[in-house]
């Protein structure tokens, strides 16, 4: 009978089998399974070292040989599946990393939902060094084969709808808004699936304005039409608001991309908009623009389409498209918002406020390209995207005398008179 690790993958007997292969970013060779395993957990590191932290090779290691701590049960390194990260600088049962790093360790397991993280764990087994395979050979080899450029047939999301975010996730009054919200401009737009995956529910026939507590609905509280997708991670999205195609059946299964329906005026509503909900594997809500920010999709943006999809000949009335320069604009406004806290309203029109806003941007990154700690030098282009967000902290943290004690990536008081900068306009 073959032996197996607690992630289902069969132990491999000692330094040197066959089975191993070298991950360059981790102590030694034969350090973690050769194949698939190998690939994905290289893209893993490559991606941590560049968002997360610098990987001390020497301080960390993969395949070994052992049983768990105080157990008889085999480890997950000893079938080369599981790798230990900068060990010293992240001991077991300690909470070593920033908020910052844990946030950008969340987002890199969204793009790689094959992994785990100790960190993850409850506090009796904590071990934030740590990260596995966590799904069987076959869920891997599916995964590995979108890791590489030229044979990826389609991105792993795509925007499920194109317009403007009309409404974000959180508290708002009245409740609890547990999805985003993008609006088209008044009129119904064709609604995609932004993940690959199985049709779990659909619900037709709903009203106008007809509540949740009536009749068959997606979940609880959710009043519209719609679909439920299942993704093969155990993950789910939730598209609301939608007069689900006549084809879709339950079971069906979907690629990113293609089409679900379009979006209606049923349920609580005041106007055409997709409402957008992802669920975790446990069924709980998270924000949807975490996964959008992994994947580098940008909500609202022009959805992608497989190829083979039939092109209408000419624009329909009840589909309405949105000219490159709006559609860019508004991706421009989109960032300010997420990384700049601009307060500029979503519209895609590059007006006065727009304008002020990018001549104040442009001043900001003059002003942090002065700061060696910056690095590297930023383009002076008034947009407010990552790389400034970055720089403002790289300023802050190495030069905690003028900019204060704490870095925050906020360009508040301390950062306005550290730069010699106007203080930020008022876009809203």
């Amino acid at each position: 009978m073959t032996v197996t690790t607690p992630n289902g993958w069969a132990v491999v007997p000692d330094y040197g089998d066959p089975a191993l292969g070298t991950l360059g970013a981790v102590a030694g060779r034969g350090n973690v399974r050769a194949g698939d395993v190998a690939a994905v957990l290289a893209a893993f590191c490559e991606d941590f070292a560049r968002e997360v932290e610098p990987i001390v090779t020497a301080d960390s290691w993969g395949y070994a040989p052992r049983r768990q701590h105080g157990s008889t049960r085999w480890s997950n390194h000893a079938s080369g599946t599981a790798i230990d990260i900068n060990a010293s600088r992240h001991p077991e049962f300690r909470s070593t990393y920033t908020a910052a790093q844990r946030a950008a360790i969340r987002a890199l397991l969204v793009r790689y939902p094959v992994l785990r993280w100790g960190g993850d764990w409850p506090p009796s087994e904590l071990d934030e060094m740590h990260v596995e395979i966590r799904v069987a050979p076959t869920a891997l080899t599916a995964f590995a084969a979108t890791l590489g450029g030229t044979t990826m047939a389609a991105p792993r999301m795509t925007s499920p709808a194109q317009g403007h975010v009309s409404s974000r996730y959180g508290s708002r009054s009245g409740g609890f808004h547990a999805g985003l919200d993008i609006a088209g401009g008044g009129l119904p737009r064709v609604v995609r699936a932004a993940f690959a995956g199985t049709v779990e529910r659909i619900v037709r026939g709903r009203r106008p304005g007809q509540p949740a507590s009536t009749g068959p609905v997606l979940a609880p509280g959710r009043s519209g039409n719609g679909i439920v997708v299942r993704n093969p991670d155990g993950e789910r999205q939730l598209y609301g608001h939608v007069t689900v195609d006549a084809g879709l059946r339950v079971g069906d299964t979907v690629d990113v991309g293609d089409r679900s329906g379009v979006t209606d005026l049923s349920g609580i509503t005041t106007g055409y908009h997709l409402h957008f909900e992802v669920w975790n594997a446990h069924g709980r809500t998270r924000d949807p623009e975490i996964d959008f920010r992994a994947f580098g999709v940008t909500p609202g943006s022009a959805p992608y389409v497989p190829p083979g999809t039939p092109t209408p000949s000419a624009p329909t009335t009840s589909l309405p498209t949105t000219s490159a320069d709006e559609a860019q604009h508004l991706a421009w406004q989109q960032r300010q918002n997420r990384w700049g806290r601009a307060g500029l309203v979503e519209d895609g029109i590059d007006g006065p406020k727009s304008q002020r806003w990018r001549a104040w941007v442009r001043q900001l990154q003059t002003a942090l390209n002065r700061w060696k700690a910056v690095r590297p030098q930023l383009l002076v282009d008034g947009d407010y995207a990552s790389a400034t967000d970055r720089a403002v902290y790289q300023a802050q943290k190495a030069n905690p005398t003028h900019f204060g004690p704490r870095p925050d990536r906020v360009v508040g008081p301390y950062t306005i008179v550290a730069l010699g900068i106007p203080a930020k306009p008022d876009v809203g």
